[in-house]
């Protein structure tokens, strides 16, 4: 069950990515944050 969340996330997670450098060059430590997290 959970390989397939994770492949279900796969897609989202790349998003949130380029979701999260985009926001980390407006907010510099913000992406810092996110990776502690993780």
């Amino acid at each position: 069950a959970k390989e397939s969340d994770g492949t279900s996330e796969s897609p989202s997670l790349q998003r949130a990515k380029a979701t999260e450098n985009s926001k980390d060059l407006k907010i510099p430590g913000f992406s810092e944050k996110k990776r502690q997290d993780i």
